[in-house]
This record gives structure tokens, sequence and C-alpha cells, in this order.
């Protein structure tokens, strides 16, 4: 595939011709179309770590969102110096003119997302902690929204990053009235019902499961199906299917491992995945579905009640 020739020239040696912006594109471009190079991505980072001073906001922010986004925890040197750039940059407008038009609003939000997702990484990485929570980056997204420039997609990125100040520090970063906008425009975003789902669901009622489809968390993510175990706990039940992997690998993308380990931590329930592969690999035999029955039963622990 392209993709894939692409990646097998594109050596430490010929990235090196490469401009900031051609490098953030690079990446970029791969993590958009979920396919996951990860020679690729590691040759990226060795030719742009000496330059990132170079790179624009705009380039830093795409190159985090790449990395983030297809979930490649390379040399963490990356995100640590990227940190040290974006603060510093951050600290000298807020002091030369109390102003962050340099950085807009669409890198901020990519930026902080970015940051929450690779928390998993290392979660204890003090560089990423401080940085994610640091007083300049929340002033500077408290003076975005005073000059209301966030869209939909960043106050969604914005309410995973809150969530993740949440787990992390214990408390959101900014005031609740913000926390609030944050929530009800992420919970309210539109899904879409899959072919998966709705097989899933046909088996769920054959074993006579209580589920409740297209469930919404407090943490405002909408899980596909929330089923009652038979001691009264509850399990949340995510058809994956090709959308929530990198290409045709079966690495979860950036997204979907956020959204399981924040359902798990702040929700207090246990996410189990059915990814799609394993799904249309159970056997049927004229329209017996006993194999299926089988596999969420013993992904879901039954009995249930």
């Amino acid at each position: 595939e392209l993709f894939d020739a692409i990646a097998s020239v594109s050596t430490r040696a010929k990235l090196q011709d490469f401009s900031t912006q051609g490098l953030a594109n690079m990446a970029w471009s791969y993590a958009k179309m979920g396919h996951y190079s990860p020679e690729l991505f590691d040759n990226i980072v060795d030719v742009a770590l000496p330059r990132l001073y170079f790179f624009s906001n705009q380039e830093l922010a795409n190159m985090v969102w790449a990395y983030a986004s297809v979930g490649h925890n390379g040399p963490p040197e990356l995100f640590d110096k990227i940190a040290e750039v974006v603060l510093s940059r951050l600290a000298l407008e807020l002091e030369v003119d109390n102003d962050v038009n340099n950085f807009n609003a669409q890198d901020l939000a990519n930026i902080v997302w970015s940051y929450a997702v690779v928390s998993e990484f290392d979660s204890k990485n003090a560089v990423i902690r401080e940085f994610a929570s640091h007083p300049n980056i929340v002033n500077s997204i408290l003076s975005f929204f005073e000059l209301d420039q966030f869209g939909k997609k960043e106050l969604c990125q914005l309410h995973q990053w809150n969530m993740w100040c949440q787990e992390t520090f214990g408390e959101q970063k900014i005031p609740e009235d913000l926390s609030e906008k944050c929530l009800g425009t992420f919970s309210k975003t539109e899904t879409m019902k899959s072919s998966l789902q709705d097989n899933i669901a046909k088996i769920l009622d054959e074993i006579g499961v209580p589920y409740e489809s297209e469930a919404t968390m407090e943490t405002g993510y909408s899980i596909d199906f929330l089923v009652t175990t038979k001691n009264g706990t509850n399990v949340a039940l995510e058809a994956d299917g090709p959308r929530h992997f990198l290409g045709e690998t079966k690495i979860s993308n950036g997204s979907t491992r956020m959204k399981h380990r924040q359902v798990r931590k702040l929700d207090g329930i246990k996410v189990v995945s059915v990814p799609y592969w394993e799904w249309n690999s159970i056997r049927i035999d004229n329209n017996n579905t006993m194999f299926q029955r089988a596999y969420l039963e013993e992904l879901l622990e039954l009995p249930l009640k």
C-alpha cells in the first residue's frame, strides 16, 4: 500500500531533509488515516527532537496529537520537550501582552487532549502531570473561554482533559460553569450505532441479560451496553468496531484507550470490549448462535440475574 511504501523509504537520513512542517504533516497524516508505522514514528521523533524550538505552534500541536492518537509511546523525551517549548512560549506571551493569540483555541485543545491520552503510558511522569495542569495552560484555556473561541470539538477535548485532571489530581481545573458546558457538549455528541452492536444486542436478548443500550455515564461517555450482573454491579460492554483501532491492526487508538480508562477510573465500573475481529471469527452453524452466547457469557462472567 501507499502508506507502507512511503514509510519503508522514510529513513532517518531522508527525513533530515524534511522541513518542520513536513515532519509534523507526515505524522499527522498517518495518524489521521489510522495507519500505524512504529518505525516511521520513531524516525520522525529522532529527527524532530533537536528541532522542536523551530516548530510552529500548530506543528507542535499536530505532532502531539498524532502520537497520542496512534498510541505511540516511543521516546518520552518528545512529550517532555514539547511541554517545555509550549510552556516557555505561553509564559512569554502572557508576560508580554497577556495574550495567547499565537496559540489558537484548536491548537491548545489538541495539545491538552493529547497529554491526557499519553498520561496512560507513563502515569507517574512528573513533566506530563505538571504540564497538563500548569497555571499557564489553565489560564490560557480560560482566556479562550472568555473570547468564546472553542467549538464543539474543542469543548469535547477539554472535557476529556478536565476528566484527566479529576482522575489524576482529584479535582477539575476549570470553574464549574465551564466544566458543565464542556460536559453538556460532550454528552450530546452523536453516536453511530453499528451492525456489531445490533448483533450483540440480539445475543444479549437471547441470553436474557438485563442491559441498557447507549447508556450515558456521569463522565458523559456513552456506553454501548450497560449490563447488570447477578450481584447488582454494572459492567460496560463496548462493541469496538474498526474505527476504534489503527487501520487493520489490533491496536486500540488513543481515543478508545482513554475512554476505557476514564470510565473504569471515574465511573468506577469494569469495562469489557468485544473487538470486531473476534466477533467475526466466531463460528455460526445453521444460524445457531451457541458460540456467540458462550463468548459473551465468558466475557461477562455470567451467570447474570
